[in-house]
């Protein structure tokens, strides 16, 4: 994906470029491209992770339930049973 975009911002800066700033058009327009690459890969992870911390609230929600349900005098062990079942 980096470089594929790479690729195209670097044939988009050629074909804006004019003259001696050919090999500039270029280099920027590949720099571009690799930086649109880096955001989009940036976007995707941030999006995987915001899944992975509303899981992880959900589960430790659920768990402060199951600790509040459970009854003052149980034990750890009965606890550990009761959300087992």
């Amino acid at each position: 994906m980096r470089i594929v975009l790479s690729i195209i911002g670097a044939i988009l800066g050629l074909s804006l470029a004019t003259g001696s700033r050919e090999l500039f058009g270029v280099l920027l327009g590949a720099a571009v491209g690799l930086g649109v690459a880096e955001l989009a890969a940036l976007r995707a992870k941030l999006k995987e992770l915001e899944e992975e911390v509303g899981a992880l609230r959900k589960s430790a929600a659920r768990q402060a339930r199951r600790e509040a349900e459970a009854p003052e005098g149980t034990t750890e062990a009965t606890r550990a049973a009761a959300a087992a079942a």
